[in-house]
């Protein structure tokens, strides 16, 4: 089966790309979905955001706007 927009997520390893200059948001994120069996990547810049979701092309990329 093909993923798409309407299949679910499902913990098994997916990786989640967090990208937040506040280091204890980050780290309580990451914590929180490492329970629930989700591979975490961390950057603190927007540009080391960029550079780590092409090196480890996560499959979800949650980020801090402002």
């Amino acid at each position: 089966m093909a993923n798409n927009a309407s299949t679910p997520l499902s913990a098994g390893g997916t990786s989640i790309l967090i990208i937040d200059d506040d280091a204890h948001l980050r780290e309580t994120l990451a914590e929180a979905l490492d329970l629930e069996g989700y591979r975490c990547i961390q950057a603190g810049t927007a540009r080391e955001g960029m550079d780590t979701a092409k090196a480890r092309k996560p499959r979800v990329v949650i980020c801090d706007i402002q």
